[in-house]
């Protein structure tokens, strides 16, 4: 205990006369030099040099400026405002300096990568320097734990004029040495183009750097954050792998993604260039896109913002897979979808897409392109045993029919906002419905207004109620947000209706004429009314609100009938 003591005193009466004696000024150009040459690239200390006792034995220098490598525009790749190297005391006696800890505060730091894949600190990493050779026989810069504390990372894509900002609140590595796994930490905030990206972004793992050009890898990777849009903050692990040999390629395997209390399998890569590429492959179980979504400050998302979240997608290439056992989007809830994404060149593909939905299935494409100003939108389903009432109800407001049919459609329209897009909504299409009731009009207490009337023309009432039916066939035309039915077929046990009309989506009114054709006993007390429709045919307009039509005699279809 006594000699431990006695060693401390001597190494604290050694430091005090290093201090006293040794003014680290007189080796900022030594210093400088040896740097310089090491790193390959221009070191300059335009502040003060001094000793710091606190936490540890180091050195400080202030006002430092490291250039970037030749061949690179930017003058400056370093500029900090303090940098503490912590030094082994005893090699200090012997004036020799052991770097045992760096210290990096208030920075900004430029990583800048080329057009051609080369980016500013690549030779760094790979320890490619000069002063490599020398040390351990290129095995690489060694040093003991790196800390950063309030550094602005900035990342420039020349190849596509991209720029990210990193804010480093908090960095640690343990160590740096090239081919080993390192222990790392960071806690940081992401944007791109001075929009926020990421926040309160945290992230851990292991690192390696390798000696040579390979690429660097990720392992055990932890990263957790609020990423921008989304409601619930999200978790990231895996192994990642990223290669500047030809462009950035960035790799995700064993992806695994935790998001709203759900776990998700991601596979994913990102390819920098002229054209950007990303791919990926990502599955679950649930995804609550109504909830992730949404916003406590506003009830929706202006379609401009819709449109510029989508920009990325004019200079990306897009290429996905998803698979989810269940998905809430819209207040729609769909089971066992699959779709495959891709984009090029500001146009975004969903084909084939699948799904559970309504009740039954839905299988078709959506293109959206968004060269074209408003956006437009093409949406191709086919749809087998689908509830149309509940359909027709989600996206009209108003519960049209109550049965369940297929339909098929090809429809194109402009803009994002649903409201946009039923307005301008063009096409075609057909269905058939087994089954069923049509809603906002009872045919049946019709006809008997009609038996009971002193004359055909004594009627123009609205019905309420509903119509039963075996059948409900024919076809759909859509322009500008109107819907037309040609060939409308409707068959019942004691009428057959057919017809054709309008429905005025974005109004919710209807303007239509159909033929309603009574059998059997019916037919017989109508021709026993009236001679004029002893055929037992009776042509009807219906017109109004999609809710509580109107229906009156259209004696002038009857005229021509006649004719």
């Amino acid at each position: 205990m006594q000699t431990a003591l006695i060693f401390l005193l001597i190494v604290i009466f050694a430091a005090a006369a290093l201090v006293l004696l040794i003014d680290p000024n007189e080796y900022r150009d030594n210093i400088t030099a040896k740097a310089s040459e090491a790193l390959a690239q221009e070191l300059r200390i335009n502040g003060e040099l001094s000793w710091s006792f606190w936490p540890a034995f180091a050195l400080q220098l202030e006002q430092v400026e490291l250039d970037n490598p030749k061949n690179f525009e930017r003058r400056n790749m370093l500029r900090a405002e303090q940098i503490s190297v912590s030094l082994e005391l005893l090699p200090l006696l012997s004036r020799k300096f052991e770097i045992n800890r760096i210290d990096v505060r208030n920075a900004e730091l430029t990583v800048v990568t080329r057009a051609d894949g080369i980016s500013n600190l690549d030779h760094i990493l790979s320890g490619s320097s000069s002063a490599a050779d020398d040390t351990d026989g290129g095995g690489g810069l060694r040093s003991g734990p790196v800390r950063l504390e309030n550094v602005a990372i900035t990342l420039i894509d020349e190849a596509t004029n991209a720029s990210q900002l990193l804010n480093v609140h908090v960095a640690q590595l343990d160590y740096y040495a090239a081919d080993e796994n390192l222990p790392f930490n960071i806690e940081a905030d992401l944007s791109d183009a001075g929009n926020p990206v990421l926040s309160a972004l945290s992230a851990s793992g292991e690192v390696m750097i390798p000696s040579d050009n390979s690429p660097v890898r990720i392992s055990n990777l932890i990263l957790a954050g609020a990423l921008s849009g989304l409601s619930d903050k999200f978790k990231l692990g895996g192994t990642v792998s990223i290669d500047t040999r030809n462009g950035l390629l960035v790799e995700l395997r064993n992806g695994t993604v935790q998001i709203d209390g759900e776990s998700f399998a991601l596979e994913a890569s990102f390819r920098s260039g002229d054209i950007s590429s990303i791919s990926f492959d990502f599955s679950g179980k649930s995804l609550d896109l109504d909830r992730l979504l949404r916003s406590e400050e506003s009830t929706g998302t202006p379609t401009s913002s819709i449109k510029e979240d989508l920009e990325w997608l004019k200079t990306t290439d897009l290429n996905g897979q998803i698979n989810i056992d269940g998905v809430r989007f819209n207040e729609v809830d769909l089971t066992s979808v699959s779709a495959r994404i891709r984009g090029t060149a500001g146009k975004l593909t969903i084909a084939p897409f699948s799904a559970t939905v309504f009740g039954g299935r839905i299988e078709g494409s959506l293109e959206i392109d968004l060269n074209q100003d408003p956006v437009r939108v093409r949406f191709s389903p086919i749809m087998s045993d689908i509830d149309v009432g509940a359909l027709s109800e989600h996206f009209t407001g108003t519960r049209l029919v109550e049965a369940s049919g297929d339909l098929a459609m090809d429809l194109e329209g402009a803009g994002l906002d649903p409201s946009a897009l039923l307005s301008t909504l063009s096409g075609s299409g057909e269905y058939a419905l087994n089954s069923g009731e049509l809603l906002g009009i009872d045919i049946d207490a019709l006809i008997n207004q009609i038996l009971g009337a002193q004359s055909l023309y004594s009627f123009d009432q609205v019905f309420t109620g509903s119509t039963g039916f075996s059948l409900m066939v024919g076809e759909l035309e859509a322009e500008d947000g109107i819907l037309n039915t040609p060939g409308l077929f409707l068959q019942s046990d004691s009428f057959d209706i057919s017809g054709e009309g309008a429905i005025n989506l974005a109004e919710e009114s209807l303007d239509y004429t159909f033929n309603l054709q009574l059998k059997g006993e019916i037919k017989d007390a109508l021709a026993a009314k009236t001679s004029v429709l002893k055929d037992g045919l009776i042509p009807l307009k219906i017109c109004g609100s999609l809710v509580v039509p109107s229906v009156s005699f259209d004696a002038s279809a009857l005229i021509q009938t006649r004719v």
